[in-house]
């Protein structure tokens, strides 16, 4: 029996032995779930519930004192404020940003810069993103690509892009599209969004057969990754590209899918301005 509880105790020494340790705190891990979850819910236009996981996050990334995580965080509770056009809680929320930067974390400012872009962009201020919207050797790929995609959709909107800086995003999402395909890391969603930049400024350059191929792209990736707005938005640009391609039945086919994508969404604005364009198609 002595010789039982020994070798019983070698083995439990064993296995405590063997315990890997834990490179970041499960407080983080479950973070992180819950953030995505909430990016995952305002991607879907599901305010509340999106709000509600925010809010949660954020009180597991205090836990740790997470201050990536907790500017993630507040960058989506700033983005749902614009939603419902409370602006005055986004200035509360801005504020609160730019404190933990100045007193914290200078090297995550970016957080702030995003949140400002996405403002501008509801505000279709384009002149100022695309002023702003520079990216430093320091940025992370995710916050290089987003900046890059903001000031060429920008630009073209404007008539002031160029071929040179439609190569020059055209280059970083081959290098994204390789990081999530090989590393499995990053975010579908922006990759999807370059593309879309991509498509509407060969669509703004009467390009359109090239416009069709970002575009082809664009549907594909966000159709097979559940982005169920930016395939709205791609099929809604590819109406608009078919329209002046004197393809009327396609463009009807394409803007008609757009309406009941953001039907299901509830997205009253995208409805109406596709209305409008089925409008005007029906009408010529």
């Amino acid at each position: 029996m002595r010789i039982s509880i020994i070798a019983l105790l070698i083995i439990l020494l064993a296995a405590c032995s063997s315990i890997k340790q834990p490179k970041e705190p499960l407080s983080k891990q479950d973070a992180d779930s819950m953030l995505q979850l909430a990016q995952e819910l305002e991607s879907s236009r599901n305010t509340k519930q999106a709000t509600e996981s925010y809010h949660y996050a954020m009180r597991l990334y205090e836990s740790h004192a997470g201050i990536e995580g907790q500017l993630a965080c507040l960058s989506g509770l700033g983005r749902l404020a614009l939603a419902e056009n409370d602006r005055t809680e986004y200035q509360n929320i801005e504020s609160r940003m730019q404190q933990i930067v100045r007193e914290i974390a200078p090297d995550l400012s970016y957080h702030v810069l995003l949140l400002n872009v996405f403002d501008l962009q509801r505000r279709k201020d384009y002149a100022t993103i695309s002023s702003i919207s520079v990216a430093k050797p320091e940025y992370p790929p995710s916050v290089c690509i987003q900046l890059a995609t903001a000031k060429m959709q920008a630009d073209s909107y404007r008539k002031l892009a160029t071929p040179l800086m439609a190569k020059e995003l055209d280059k970083i999402t081959k290098a994204y599209r390789k990081q999530i395909t090989k590393k499995h890391t990053g975010n579908p969603e922006l990759l999807s969004a370059a593309w879309y930049a991509l498509g509407y400024y060969h669509f703004t350059a009467s390009d359109y057969a090239q416009a069709q191929d970002y575009l082809a792209l664009v549907k594909d990736w966000d159709y097979r990754y559940s982005n169920n707005s930016g395939l709205g938005h791609a099929y809604w640009l590819q109406g608009q590209v078919e329209h002046m391609q004197n393809q009327g039945d396609k463009a009807l086919a394409s803007l008609r899918k757009a309406e009941i994508i953001f039907g299901a969404l509830n997205d009253e604005a995208a409805l109406v301005a596709v209305a409008q364009e089925i409008v005007r198609l029906k009408g010529e």
